[in-house]
């Protein structure tokens, strides 16, 4: 039986964006960080695209079988959607990740043996507040993520071609 940790955190700079999750078990932990194609440059989409790679790297992964799965995020407005406080009526693209998001977590409970009535029980979603300096365990991996989603949105940043001056016609 698997109790998961995940944390996730993404970073927007301009349209730019970069992601970082923890994924930890007593079986052990996956890192990762990389570039966010499309997020058009708001925070919350990001945050949810985040969210949906560790679910898809959860779902693929080596840990099972998958009892609970506790999730962290520094965003707000991201853990408020995912305990459905908030819908995103609204956006047609937030409403699309946060669909994908769903049925990563229903995949997951169906493959460890859950019923998907218990999908609640199974996914907690828990706000951390970030850039606190805290040197405890759940601080560093958040800064951790932090740090890595940040170089990854620089990164991307600086390739795109800022051009000013541009003349409307």
């Amino acid at each position: 039986k698997m109790k998961i940790t995940i944390f996730t955190d993404a970073s927007v700079i301009n349209k730019s964006a970069g992601y970082a999750f923890y994924i930890g078990c007593v079986a052990g932990k996956l890192q990762k960080a990389g570039r966010l194609k499309d997020t058009s440059g708001n925070c919350t989409a990001a945050e949810l695209h985040c969210l949906a790679n560790s679910l898809h790297a959860l779902k693929y992964g080596k840990f099972k079988p998958v009892t609970s799965v506790n999730v962290y995020m520094d965003l707000i407005a991201a853990v408020d959607s995912m305990n459905g406080d908030i819908l995103f009526f609204y956006n047609k693209h937030l409403r699309d990740v946060q669909d994908e998001i769903y049925f990563l977590m229903l995949d997951i409970c169906i493959a460890n043996g859950h019923p998907i009535r218990s999908v609640n029980k199974v996914f907690t979603f828990h706000h951390i507040k970030a850039h606190t300096g805290n040197q405890d365990k759940l601080s560093l991996i958040n800064q951790w993520c932090d740090t890595n989603a940040r170089k990854y949105a620089r990164e991307q940043n600086k390739t795109i071609k800022h051009v000013k001056n541009i003349r409307i016609i």
